[in-house]
């Protein structure tokens, strides 16, 4: 029977197929279950990197300087996790001008934190499936929090730019609860600003280890879907 369960647990669905009767409210992940996350990393790497090649004259190809970045993203995590903190792309950026041993690390790592998110957002667009569902969210007057594992001020400027701020009643990051997805801190957060029990809503995410474990341990219904 647990088997049994659990491989449902892990079947995943549509946004049309979610069950919202009896619904108090609803938790969302934002990357990659609104909108695709990679194309829009990648778009804000590749301007990085232009951006450094020009601005400092090293003429590196991207696969090394990605290497740099992964080195540095890695050593943040490492340090830091799990506060929510951990995420921070300019804590990546100069702990990547560090390990090249460029001046002033702190001062070019901001500029291609803005180099990288202005890209990134230029490159967001939503799924169509997952703003019919915030609609219909917000056409029977189900409040909708945004649960995240990344810092707060880019994942507000995601939400402007999607445009779905008017369909959205709370966000909650890791960086705000100090803690990141699984952990039930950020759930009970969330349920916290919704003024819900768990029972009374429904978590909806891309990924099982962070959504659907974490949504399991507090009792929270569940639903694992797919937008690539």
């Amino acid at each position: 029977m647990h088997k049994k369960t659990r491989a449902m647990d892990l079947t995943k669905t549509s946004f049309g197929k979610i069950d919202l009767e009896n619904v108090k409210g609803v938790l969302l992940d934002l990357d990659n279950t609104l909108y695709k996350h990679e194309p829009c990393h990648q778009a804000g790497l590749k301007s990085c990197w232009n951006h450094f090649r020009k601005s400092l004259n090293i003429n590196y190809p991207a696969d090394k300087l990605n290497e740099f970045y992964q080195k540095g993203r890695v050593a943040v995590q490492k340090r830091l996790f799990p506060q929510g903190i951990c995420r921070s792309r300019l804590l990546y950026f100069q702990a990547m001008l560090e390990e090249m041993s460029v001046p002033k690390a702190f001062a070019k790592a901001i500029n291609l934190e803005t180099v990288y998110i202005d890209s990134f957002l230029k490159s967001m667009e939503i799924d169509t499936n997952s703003l019919m569902f915030l609609k219909r969210c917000k056409k029977l007057n189900i409040p909708v929090c945004i649960i995240s594992n990344l810092t707060t001020q880019f994942q507000i400027k995601k939400i402007m730019t999607l445009n779905i701020q008017d369909l959205v009643s709370f966000l909650v990051t890791s960086e705000e609860a100090g803690i990141e997805k699984p952990d039930k801190t950020i759930f009970e957060l969330s349920l916290y600003k919704l003024s819900l029990p768990h029972e009374e809503v429904v978590m909806i995410g891309d990924s099982i280890s962070h959504d659907i474990e974490g949504a399991k341990s507090i009792g929270i219904k569940h639903y694992l879907v797919d937008i690539t």
